[in-house]
């Protein structure tokens, strides 16, 4: 019972970073398979604003909108901070696009009854079957995506 504990992160329900560590060692380079990386803007801000009592109950918020947006394909963890990590058999883009557009139409639903909430930066990888297996370079690029996404939103933010 124990174990099974502690794969769960308490604030937010979602696996957490040693689920996660232990889930990428499980996976074949037989398989392709894609890993979503999540950030929330200026997450910073929103403790320095609101506290960080409301700064949790936002990454408790994000966590669960994340996890309502993601179909039982996608293992959602939180992999520490305000950052998430999706790991899934998914490797249709579209579909991915899909879940990310119903994520993001959420999180604007919350901003629009009023609630002071931030917005979300997102990249994706796929590994393709047969590649040597690299686990840190997908995430390196699922991550390398989240950024550029970042500095967009802060340059349209800017103007």
């Amino acid at each position: 019972m124990s174990e099974f504990d502690s794969s769960f992160d308490t604030l937010t329900g979602l696996y957490n970073r040693a689920a996660f560590d232990k889930a990428i060692k499980q996976i074949e380079e037989k398989k392709a398979f894609s890993v979503i990386v999540l950030d929330i803007n200026d997450f910073k801000s929103v403790n320095d604003t609101f506290g960080h009592d409301y700064g949790d109950t936002v990454i408790k918020a994000v966590a669960a909108i994340i996890q309502k947006s993601f179909d039982k394909h996608y293992i959602c963890f939180r992999f520490g901070g305000d950052e998430f990590v999706i790991i899934s058999s998914e490797t249709d883009q579209e579909k991915i696009e899909n879940h990310l557009k119903t994520m993001t139409n959420n999180l604007t639903e919350m901003r629009e009854k009023g609630t002071p909430f931030p917005t979300v930066s997102y990249g994706y990888s796929f590994f393709r079957a047969g590649e040597k297996m690299d686990f840190s370079k997908t995430l390196r690029e699922a991550d390398k995506q989240m950024y550029q996404f970042k500095k967009i939103h802060k340059a349209n933010i800017n103007h």
